[in-house]
């Protein structure tokens, strides 16, 4: 299975949150299940501005996104994200969303309720963390 990793499920695991432990333990169990975790390069840095932010060292976003597969965004996700419908999905969120769907993933992570919505509209289901990742 394909895996869309959203910044949003990722930021929590350079920084301690309520959800830290569970998301770390969610896409740990993916991984060693065989699923490919993916996610356009738009990713890493989102994640190294919420660590300069943070003033969290880069080594902990290398680990973040140590299992996670980068993805070139290409022109067209760009072109495709900015026609998404409704107004409350913002311009980086659109663009994961779109580089999601030109790949083909199977499925998504994210914490962002608007891109949640927008993923399920367009056909993505949304995995949810609290839910045991094995067996999938």
């Amino acid at each position: 299975m394909i895996v869309y990793v959203d910044s949003s499920a990722v930021v929590p695991l350079i920084k301690i949150e309520d959800t830290s432990q569970e998301l770390s333990s969610y896409l740990d169990e993916l991984l060693e299940d065989g699923h490919l975790l993916v996610a356009g390069r738009l990713l890493e840095t989102e994640v190294k501005r919420a660590a300069n932010r943070q003033g969290i060292d880069s080594t902990a976003v290398h680990q973040a996104t140590a299992g996670i597969t980068l993805v070139q965004h290409l022109g067209g996700d760009f072109t495709v994200a900015g026609s998404f419908p409704g107004e409350n999905l913002g311009s980086l969120d659109a663009l994961h969303l779109a580089t999601a769907l030109r790949i083909g993933v199977d499925c998504m992570i994210t914490l962002d309720r608007q891109l949640e919505v927008s993923a399920e509209a367009a056909g993505i289901p949304v995995l949810d963390p609290s839910v045991p990742a094995r067996g999938l």
